[in-house]
């Protein structure tokens, strides 16, 4: 609501051999952890499939599992859905080094990956809708 965007929370969907089904990697209220991707199945908006493999970074953010969810990073948000509803580009000044959020979960895994233009996004200033913008202009070409 307050985003005025179609989205408010991303994950990396994944297939586990282990489960043998496809799990969801996320950063929640409970921290960063990894969920049956059945518990999302009904909601989800788009999927999009990486253009490059982000195997390094979905591999290096299991360090990240149990990882707080940042609340007040989340709080920190809301000025930079201001400056962006002004045409402004400002950084969350709330963010946590100790914790995180979903959108900035993906930011990382896709950095740690080499994605290309990922380098573009500040990880704890980005939002799951500029996340989805990204991806559906990727997925036009």
């Amino acid at each position: 609501w307050f985003t005025n965007g179609r989205t408010s929370h991303t994950f990396l969907v994944y297939y586990d051999i282990d489960f043998e089904r496809d799990m969801v990697m996320e950063a929640t209220e409970g921290g960063y952890k990894i969920t049956p991707f059945s518990k999302y199945e009904k909601e989800v908006i788009a999927i999009f499939e990486p253009k490059v493999p982000i195997e390094y970074g979905l591999k290096k953010s299991i360090d990240l599992l149990e990882q707080d969810y940042d609340y007040v990073g989340l709080v920190g948000m809301i000025w930079v859905c201001l400056g962006s509803w002004l045409k402004r580009k400002w950084r969350n000044p709330l963010h946590s080094s100790n914790a995180m959020f979903c959108s900035e979960a993906i930011v990382k895994v896709l950095q740690w990956s080499n994605y290309p233009e990922a380098e573009k996004f500040e990880s704890f200033s980005t939002s799951p809708e500029d996340l989805l913008i990204f991806f559906e202009k990727e997925n036009k070409n």
